[in-house]
């Protein structure tokens, strides 16, 4: 089998290491091996019409182990590895979802005729569509004559939808098809295409496109360049003959994307600081050391650089709310940023924050958007500050040190009285430790 592991390493540059390999905490299914009677055996549990698992013994090298059988029974996939001769060797378990999207290995030892132990592994898969989307949806071109125009779209179910129009003189053709990422061959895989010939036509009405005159059209694409400022596409079509030349696609409108600005966030060392937080009033807990606040969700607002927002046009893309959005249109609108009509239209808005020199996106009443980091312990400090304003027909209330900020909020707690959420709560830390909450009134 195929193991070109260039993409692997340029989506480890472009996402971040999305392609997750050897990290045993991040595997979706809890897999485990076992030795019984001299035999490997793998056991992973299934849902049921899941018949995607598959084993065998390293490219079918059996001189150290065999795959003695593989069965699904009883919500589980189990495959046993018998012993051949001593030694080390590497199996290798699959899952397929019209491609594979999860490898596990497991090196396997074998002393005087018996499996003895697991001495290492590894776990690939396939990275999510969202973390892919923005880098592969859109127009594309091709680079070189620029008679291929590829448009890339999120199919509702699984992968991309792919449509290639050739305008080559000699005849003009509409490639259709499916493009899903193989984690085992490091490329997006399009194994059920179709290939049609384009009709003449007169006006704006879209040709009738008929019957396909080829089916089963298979091929792959794979990145080209190491950042998504030089990203490019290759489609290398199976039915050519032996090494066929990969027609190289590049980006119809250059690539821009904008993320939120970053923020070095320590969950265990937190900087002094104002942070947005979610929690409950119950939540709040005596320790040997004093009042610990655990757990406390840390946010940021999702602020963006004032240069950045510049460069956003057509087909730029843009992080916000945990989705990347690509821009169609963008307005101006008292005083706001319009994506795309708007969040209520699937866009987004954004305020300048001229004090900070950034933007924030903001959804209905002018709520922004937030990023969460995470889960943290805080300690309370003996003189902290509590300021209530969240009722918007009652006088603010303050609450002055930490043994009367807990006892109103046990009040808060047994009355079900409001929340404290990343849209109405701050806190201001100092030395590690709360020195102010504060909450105030939202619509």
């Amino acid at each position: 089998m195929k193991h070109t592991k260039t993409l692997l390493l340029t989506l480890a540059v472009i996402l971040g290491a999305a392609c997750q390999a050897g990290a045993a905490e991040t595997e979706p299914e809890p897999i485990t091996g076992s030795i019984e009677d001299g035999r490997y055996v793998i056991q992973v549990p299934v849902e049921e019409g899941d018949l995607g698992w598959a084993a065998d013994a390293g490219e079918q090298d059996d001189t150290v182990v065999q795959l003695e059988s593989e069965e699904i029974g009883d919500g589980y996939y189990t495959a046993i590895f018998r012993p051949v001769n001593d030694g080390i060797k590497t199996v290798v378990l699959r899952h397929y979802d019209i491609v594979c999207d999860q490898i596990h290995t497991f090196d396997l030892k074998v002393e005087n005729g018996a499996v003895t132990e697991s001495v290492g592994g590894s776990f690939t898969a396939s990275p999510d569509d969202e973390s892919l989307a923005p880098y592969i949806l859109g127009g594309w071109v091709e680079t070189e004559e620029k008679m291929d125009f590829m448009d890339i779209s999120k199919n509702e179910e699984k992968g991309w939808d792919v449509e290639i129009t050739s305008v080559d003189p000699s005849g003009m053709y509409l490639f259709r098809g499916t493009m899903y990422y193989d984690c085992d061959f490091d490329e997006f895989l399009c194994p059920y295409g179709e290939l049609y010939e384009m009709p003449e036509t007169t006006g704006e009405e879209e040709p009738e496109l008929g019957e396909p005159v080829e089916e089963g059209f298979s091929g792959a694409f794979r990145f080209a360049g190491t950042d998504e400022a030089n990203l490019k596409l290759e489609w290398l079509n199976w039915a050519e003959e032996q090494d066929p030349e990969p027609v190289v696609f590049e980006r119809a409108i250059p690539f821009v994307m904008v993320m939120p600005q970053p923020y070095n966030i320590d969950l265990d060392a937190l900087e002094d600081g104002i942070y947005p937080v979610a929690f409950e009033p119950e939540n709040l807990v005596e320790t040997e050391s004093g009042l610990l606040l655990e757990p406390v969700e840390i946010f940021t607002k999702d602020t963006y650089d004032i240069v950045d927002i510049a460069m956003l046009g057509e087909g730029a893309v843009i992080y916000v709310d945990g989705e990347y959005i690509t821009v169609e249109t963008i307005e101006e609108e008292n005083g706001f940023k319009v994506i795309n009509g708007g969040y209520e239209n699937g866009g987004c808005m954004l305020r300048a924050m001229d004090e900070d020199n950034c933007f924030v996106a903001v959804f209905e009443d002018d709520y922004p958007s937030f990023t969460s980091y995470g889960f943290a312990s805080l300690e309370l400090d003996e003189n902290a500050v509590l300021t209530d304003s969240s009722e918007l027909d009652a006088p603010a209330v303050t609450v002055e040190g930490a043994q009367a900020i807990k006892e109103w909020m046990k009040e808060q707690a047994e009355e079900e009285s409001g929340f404290f959420i990343q849209l109405n709560t701050e806190i201001r830390t100092e030395n590690g430790k709360i020195v102010e909450i504060n909450r105030h009134y939202i619509p």
